[in-house]
C-alpha cells in the first residue's frame, strides 16, 4: 500500500497514473539553525559546515575504539581529512596517522570526545543520523552531506550520484534530509546479501541521485 494525497490508502492494484505517491517530509532546512552550539564537557562545539563533514565522515568510514575514534580513509585523502581533523583539535587530546597500503587511519584521541561523538552518532550498527539534525541548519547539513558522499559514495556514472551503505537506517534518513534540502527525491535499492568472489557481502542500501537532483547535489 502507498499514501496517496489527500488522505488515502489505495491498494497497488488500484492505483492509476491520475494518482500522486507522497513521501514524508520531515521538515525544509532553514538556513538559520535553531541550534547552533553542542557542549562537550564545558566547551561548545560550533554546529558549523567543518563539524558537519567531520560528522558525516564518520558515519561513513569511522569507528570508536574504547576512547579514541578512528577514521579510515584513503591514502589519497590523507592530507584532506587532516587539514579537517585540525579544524577541530580544541576538541580532542591528540590525533595519530597511520599508513596502512592504500589507506590511512586517523585515530583521535580523547574519551571524552569518543563518548560525545558514540552519543550523537552511535557506532557499528547502531550509526544514525538524528532527527534533531534537522534543526542544525543548511550550511552544518551540507557538510554532512559532503563527509558522507566522500566517504561512501561515487559519482562515476555520468550524471548520477550514489551513496552505499550496510546500514538501512544511514541510507533512509539521508533521502529524507536530501528531500528536506530540496535537492530531489531519491532512488534507493537494495542488494541481498549474497557470496561473490569468494566473500560473504552484506545486504547493502544503495541510494541513487540522477538527473537535475544530481546536478543539483554537485551545484550545492
Amino acid at each position: 500500500k502507498l499514501w496517496c494525497w489527500p488522505g488515502e490508502w489505495k491498494e497497488m492494484s488500484r492505483m492509476t497514473t491520475d494518482d500522486y505517491v507522497g513521501f514524508p517530509l520531515t521538515n525544509t532546512i532553514r538556513n538559520e539553525p535553531q541550534a547552533s552550539v553542542l557542549n562537550l564537557d564545558g566547551h561548545e562545539v560550533k554546529l558549523s559546515e567543518d563539524f558537519g563533514e567531520l560528522c558525516g565522515w564518520y558515519l561513513a568510514e569511522g569507528c570508536i575504539n574504547k576512547s579514541r575514534v578512528d577514521l579510515t580513509v584513503n591514502l589519497s585523502e590523507m592530507e584532506y581529512i587532516k587539514l579537517l581533523v585540525e579544524k577541530h583539535k580544541s576538541l580532542f587530546v591528540s590525533y595519530s596517522i597511520y599508513p596502512r597500503g592504500n589507506c590511512a587511519v586517523f585515530s583521535i584521541f580523547g574519551s571524552k570526545f569518543s563518548n560525545f561523538i558514540l552519543n550523537l552518532l552511535g557506532e557499528k550498527s547502531t550509526k544514525v543520523i538524528p532527527d534533531k539534525f534537522w534543526l542544525y541548519g543548511r550550511s552544518f547539513v551540507i557538510g554532512l552531506l559532503r563527509g558522507l558522499f566522500m566517504g561512501d559514495g561515487s559519482n562515476k556514472v555520468r550524471g548520477v550520484v550514489t551513496f552505499a551503505s550496510i546500514r538501512p537506517q544511514l541510507t533512509v534518513q539521508l533521502k529524507r534530509l536530501i528531500i528536506s534540502m530540496r535537492i530531489g527525491y531519491p532512488q534507493i535499492n537494495v542488494e541481498k546479501a549474497n557470496n561473490r568472489a569468494g566473500r560473504n557481502n552484506k545486504e547493502r542500501w544503495s541510494l541513487i541521485l540522477s538527473g537535475k537532483a544530481a546536478t543539483r547535489f554537485r551545484d550545492l
